[in-house]
């Protein structure tokens, strides 16, 4: 396996759509991204990403796992990227921390 940097991985995809071979998906009917290893699933539910805060803690609960590698730490938070503008119509930042502001979203199906 050929290593490639966080540069090529954004290149592989246009905003707003997870890339090819993206190791996380969402699922718009039960909320969640599930991230794939190909040894394991993990699901990150995202009613449990309303605020900045949340969305940190996720984030290093799967940062702190074994299997978390650098392209799959793309593809998870690419993924949350996705969801917020899917669900709210703007990214991550827009969603939950624009200018430093402490914002909290709800999700809906």
């Amino acid at each position: 396996m050929q290593a490639i940097n966080f540069k090529q991985l954004a290149e592989m995809a246009p905003l707003g759509k997870l890339r090819d071979g993206s190791a996380a998906q969402i699922n718009e009917r039960t909320l969640t991204i599930t991230l794939d290893t190909g040894q394991h699933k993990y699901e990150v539910d995202l009613e449990r990403c309303n605020t900045p805060g949340q969305v940190l803690d996720w984030i290093f609960q799967v940062f702190s796992k074994r299997w978390a590698t650098p392209e799959l730490m793309y593809d998870f938070l690419e993924a949350l990227n996705v969801a917020c503008h899917r669900f709210h119509g703007t990214s991550v930042q827009g969603c939950l921390c624009s200018f430093g502001a402490n914002k909290r979203v709800k999700w809906s199906k």
